[in-house]
């Protein structure tokens, strides 16, 4: 399975287990709530129980103090406490209750039983009104009145057993289902926090390698070549990163020995280039130290040249003067050749003449 469909899976059990949680929660919540309820009423009807004696047992008690002394105080305390109207209060407390109905019938009849009881107080204080106290002391100790109290009585230690059995049964029953709740809540917690933590494991189990590739990868960045290839053992996305990283991590040592058996190379040639430069820089200075003496020997043929062409533009100036000279006298020449040729002719014709003499001697 591939990494995605692992961070879906895991993704989609968190949101049921976080569900499954809440439900929980809910559940609990309404249980607890549901027996604080039940508590709730189980007080109410306690102190309700609780009122309806007192007020039974007061009212008889000050009505026969009434009877026997007359005292009006001991009617207005009689009245005082009759004016708390329990019916109207029990009623609402059974009735917004869970209580059975059954419950609310013996309310009733409690009340019922309680008015017949307070008629026959009134019988007896119209009596002490009409300054008839024997008459009043007679009904308040008669069978009948002994008999509605002890009925009354009868029936609310009745109903105070039958509501105090129902609501120990219920706080129990509802105790039972808060513990249950809080049970489902617990292993709901438990189930959330072990699935937690499998998927991290799970996750922490695939996502392992991309640790390994960081720590590769920062030895790459610092040079080391000597890292491990990474063990891989699952096909999905950090396996084939790193299968990718292993392949890379081989091509670039491969490419670091071309890199270091070229730069082997370039050293060797550097040091041939190096020793080539030094016999080229010696026979560089050779040659600059002829180009300076061939400088040197330049100047002074140029020195020497100067020197010649002086004395060249003197011969030149001299010959001239010979040319000219050589030319005068080759006019001198000239002429005297003429000179000697007409002296040859004179001298010819002369001959001539004195050979004509002869002859003609």
């Amino acid at each position: 399975m591939s990494l995605r469909k692992y961070l879906r899976f895991g993704f989609v059990s968190v949101l049921v287990l976080t569900g499954v949680l809440l439900i929980s929660f809910v559940l609990m919540f309404l249980a607890i709530n549901k027996m604080a309820e039940t508590l709730t009423t189980q007080n109410e009807v306690s102190q309700l129980v609780t009122d309806l004696e007192s007020t039974s047992s007061n009212l008889a008690y000050e009505a026969k103090l009434y009877s026997y002394t007359g005292n009006k105080t001991y009617l207005h305390n009689y009245e005082d406490i009759s004016a708390g109207d329990l019916s109207v209060k029990g009623q609402k407390i059974l009735t917004s209750s869970d209580l059975p109905s059954h419950f609310v019938t013996e309310f009733d009849e409690i009340i019922v039983l309680s008015g017949e009881v307070q008629k026959l107080d009134s019988t007896a204080f119209s009596a002490v009104d009409n300054r008839s106290l024997p008459e009043a002391q007679k009904i308040l100790t008669s069978l009948q009145y002994e008999e509605q109290l002890k009925a009354t009585e009868d029936l609310l230690l009745q109903f105070k057993d039958n509501v105090s059995s129902w609501m120990t049964d219920e706080v129990a029953k509802r105790q039972e289902d808060a513990m249950i709740a809080v049970i489902i809540m617990l292993v709901s917690c438990a189930i959330f926090i072990g699935g937690i933590i499998t998927l991290l494991l799970i996750i922490i189990r695939r996502i392992r390698p991309l640790f390994r590739l960081t720590e590769n990868a920062k030895k790459l960045a610092d040079g080391d070549m000597t890292v491990e290839p990474i063990e891989v053992k699952v096909e999905d996305e950090v396996g084939t990163l790193s299968h990718s990283f292993n392949k890379m991590t081989e091509n670039l040592r491969n490419i670091l020995k071309t890199v270091n058996v070229a730069s082997a190379e370039v050293a060797s040639s550097s040091e041939q280039l190096l020793a080539n430069s030094e016999q080229t820089s010696e026979m560089s200075h050779r040659v600059l130290n002829s180009v300076i003496n061939i400088s040197k020997d330049t100047t002074n043929q140029q020195t020497q040249l100067n020197e010649n062409a002086f004395a060249l533009s003197e011969i030149t100036i001299g010959v001239q003067q010979v040319a000219h000279a050589a030319e005068e006298v080759s006019t001198s020449s000239n002429e005297a050749k003429n000179r000697a040729t007409r002296g040859q002719e004179h001298i010819t014709n002369t001959v001539g003449q004195i050979n004509s003499i002869q002859h003609s001697v």
